[in-house]
């Protein structure tokens, strides 16, 4: 091994490439700050995805039904969505030396938003306010897990990264 490459492999402070496995199908291990908002930030783009692809395609198939179409497309999507949400969310707080279980509370909440949107989309009725101030508790704790720095020693869920 060459002195530049055995400097970076041993270098603690090097950065490490995102590994995408490990980020949306582990429950185990910690996630740096980098890694959550690049994982965030893909996950609301798939999510935006999975929601406009089936809001578009089941509005097509249920002709003036169009609120419904939504209230299943934002349902679904928030299934669809949950695990690999869930997993990031589990590492970021592993991060902190916290029990993951602590991601149950905010899925919990973004799970009221969805239902609340899809129950204002079905009934037609003006459930806006409840709905933005749903999805601005889910906005704050995403802040909230993502800026300060996490354990810089080892901890429980095992060594920095």
């Amino acid at each position: 091994m060459s002195d530049a490459t055995e400097s970076i492999s041993t270098n603690p402070l090097a950065r490490r490439s995102f590994e995408w496995r490990h980020a949306f199908f582990s429950l185990e291990g910690r996630l740096s700050r980098r890694s959550f908002w690049l994982a965030a930030l893909i996950t609301a783009l798939l999510s935006f995805a999975v929601y406009f692809l089936l809001a578009a395609s089941l509005g097509l198939r249920i002709p003036g039904r169009r609120n419904e179409a939504i209230a299943i497309a934002s349902l679904v999507e928030f299934a669809v969505m949950l695990y690999p949400r869930v997993a990031i969310e589990v590492k970021r707080l592993h991060d902190f030396d916290w029990s993951g279980w602590w991601a149950l509370p905010m899925n919990l909440l973004q799970l009221g938003a969805v239902l609340i949107y899809a129950a204002a989309q079905h009934g037609n009725d003006d459930e806006t306010t409840a709905v933005g101030m749903g999805v601005s508790i889910l906005v704050v704790l995403s802040i909230v897990l993502g800026t300060p720095r996490g354990d810089k020693q080892q901890n429980r869920f095992g060594l920095p990264v």
